[in-house]
C-alpha cells in the first residue's frame, strides 16, 4: 500500500461521512458542512477562515446547478482536512465538465424543502442533494409538492446555517414543517423528477472522472442525425438541434439541466441512459418510436410566459368578434413564439381560429387579406392616423375593394387593442414562473401526437 493510499489516523476535523452516497437521496455538500460545524461548535465562516486561511464565502460554495474550478479546489481541501475522499458526491462534480455552472430553471436561488420532511424530521435526517436542483417539483419520498416560501407568510427563507432554525420560517417563527397532500403533476412533469432522481444518482456514485465533454457532444451529433432523419415532422426542432450542435462543436454554450432533460425527451430515452451511454442512446432506434415533438418540451420560463400570454391573445381576440381574422403567426408575431406551440396550448380556441380564418378565401385571397393586414399595423401604429386614410392605403397595396379593407382595418385595430402593453403587462403577471412552467407542459403533454407511453414511470404500489 502507498503512503498516499492509506487512511490518516488523525485529520484537521471530524471524518464524518457524507450520508446516501450512491442513491439519489445523498446528503446535500451544503448540509454537511452545516452538520460539520454543528459537531466542532464552531461558525462555517469561523472554520473557514482557520482552515483555509480566509473567508469561504457561501456563494462560492452553492452547487444548485454547477461546479466551478474553485468550488473544487476547496472540496479537495475538505476531503483532506476531514479524511473523507466522497465528499465530492454530494455535488454536482460528476458533471462538472459538461454542465452549465448556473443551470437554475427559475432563475433566482432559493431554499427549497419538503414540508413533510420537516415536520417529521429526526436526528438521523439531512438534506438531501436533489432538493437543491428548483427543476425538481415533487419530493421522492412524499410525493407533495416542494416548497421555496413559509405556507403561512409567504416568506422567502434565506439559507441559515443553524441546523435548528433552518426548519423555522425567519418571519413569523412558525415551523416550516407541515402535513401535506400527495401531488401528482403532468406526466411529463412527473418523468421529469426521475430523469432528476437518475442524474443525482449518478453524480451520487463514486466514479474516476467526471463526464467528459466529448461523450456529450457526440450524443448532441447523434440527436441531430435522428431528427433530421425525420425532416418537417420535427418542425422548428430540427432548426433548433442544429443550431445547439454547431455551439456544442464550437464550444460556445454548456447545457444546462433542462437542455439535457429536453434532448433526452426528444429522442425518447432517459436521462441515466444518456448518462452512462451517451454515444449508444444517442443512435437511432430499431423500431422508429421518434415521439414527435416540435419544440423543446420544457420551456424556459420567459418562453411560458410568452406563450401563456399568446394563447389569452388569440383567446381574447376571437371574444371581441373581428370582422377579419389574420394568421395566428401574424397576430402574435411580437411575442416571439411559434404559432404551433401557442395553438397546441389551447387546441379548442386554436381549432375554432383556424376554421375562422380559412372560411375568408381561397389561399391566394388569404394571401392578399394578410398584405392588407400588415400595411394596416404599419400605418395604425402611426399617432393621429384615420382609418379611411389606411383604407385607401390597402386598397392601393392590394386592390382589395372598400369593404374587404374595412374589414381589416377592424381587425388590426382589434389585434392592437389584446396586444397594448396594459393588457401584456396583465397576461404576464397572471402567473408565477413555476405556474407558467407547469401550465404550458401540462397542455402539451395532453397533446394526441405525444403517446402516453413515452413518459413511462412506476406507479405507486
Amino acid at each position: 500500500m502507498n503512503r498516499s493510499d492509506r487512511v490518516p489516523n488523525w485529520t484537521v476535523l471530524p471524518s464524518l461521512s457524507l450520508r446516501g452516497i450512491g442513491t439519489p437521496l445523498v446528503e446535500h455538500l451544503q448540509f454537511y458542512l452545516d452538520r460539520l460545524a454543528w459537531v466542532t461548535g464552531f461558525s462555517r465562516a469561523t472554520m473557514a477562515h482557520h482552515l483555509l486561511g480566509r473567508r469561504w464565502a457561501d456563494a462560492a460554495i452553492e452547487v444548485d446547478g454547477g461546479f466551478t474550478a474553485k468550488v473544487g479546489e476547496r472540496v479537495a481541501k475538505l476531503e483532506v482536512l476531514t479524511g473523507q475522499t466522497s465528499l465530492r458526491y454530494g455535488t454536482l462534480w460528476a458533471l462538472s465538465r459538461v454542465l452549465s455552472i448556473n443551470s437554475n430553471l427559475y432563475g433566482k436561488r432559493q431554499r427549497r424543502w419538503c414540508p413533510v420532511c420537516y415536520d417529521r424530521w429526526g436526528d438521523g435526517d439531512y438534506e438531501p442533494l436533489i432538493w437543491s436542483i428548483d427543476l425538481l417539483t415533487c419530493c421522492p419520498i412524499h410525493d407533495c409538492r416542494m416548497e421555496h416560501a413559509c405556507y403561512r407568510c409567504g416568506s422567502f427563507q434565506r439559507n441559515s446555517h443553524d441546523m435548528d432554525r433552518r426548519r423555522v420560517c425567519s418571519t413569523c417563527r412558525r415551523s416550516l414543517g407541515h402535513a401535506a397532500n400527495s401531488f401528482r403533476p403532468s406526466p411529463f412533469l412527473i418523468w421529469v423528477d426521475r430523469q432528476i432522481e437518475a442524474l443525482v444518482e449518478y453524480c451520487a456514485t463514486p466514479r474516476g472522472e467526471p463526464l467528459p465533454w466529448e461523450a456529450y457532444t457526440k450524443f448532441v451529433q447523434g440527436v441531430r442525425l435522428v431528427a433530421a432523419g425525420h425532416g418537417k415532422q420535427c418542425g422548428r426542432l430540427n432548426g433548433q438541434i442544429m443550431r445547439l450542435e454547431k455551439h456544442v462543436r464550437k464550444r460556445l454554450l454548456r447545457p444546462t439541466l433542462r437542455s439535457l432533460i429536453n434532448l433526452c425527451a426528444v429522442q425518447g430515452i432517459s436521462l441515466g441512459d444518456m448518462l452512462n451511454a451517451p454515444w449508444e442512446s444517442s443512435c437511432p432506434r430499431l423500431f422508429d418510436d421518434w415521439i414527435g415533438f416540435r419544440y423543446w418540451p420544457l420551456p424556459s420560463v420567459m418562453k411560458a410566459k410568452h406563450i401563456y400570454a399568446a394563447t389569452r391573445v388569440v383567446q381574447e381576440f376571437m371574444e371581441m368578434g373581428p370582422l377579419y381574422i389574420p394568421p395566428a403567426s401574424l397576430l402574435i408575431r411580437s411575442l416571439g413564439v411559434p404559432a404551433a406551440a401557442v395553438l397546441d396550448a389551447n387546441p379548442v380556441s386554436a381549432e375554432l381560429y383556424q376554421k375562422k380564418y380559412f372560411k375568408q378565401g381561397n389561399r391566394h385571397e388569404l394571401k392578399v387579406l394578410g398584405i392588407g393586414y400588415r400595411t394596416a399595423l404599419t400605418y395604425l401604429h402611426r399617432p393621429n392616423i384615420e382609418d379611411q386614410f389606411v383604407i385607401d392605403m390597402i386598397c392601393d397595396a392590394t386592390r382589395l375593394n372598400r369593404s374587404f379593407s374595412m374589414r381589416v382595418v377592424d381587425g388590426a385595430r382589434k389585434a392592437m387593442s389584446v396586444l397594448s402593453a396594459e393588457r401584456l403587462s396583465c397576461y404576464f403577471a397572471g402567473l408565477g414562473d413555476r405556474d407558467a412552467v407547469e401550465w404550458v407542459v401540462d397542455k402539451w403533454s395532453q397533446l394526441a401526437y405525444i403517446p402516453k407511453s413515452a413518459f413511462t414511470f412506476e406507479e405507486e404500489t
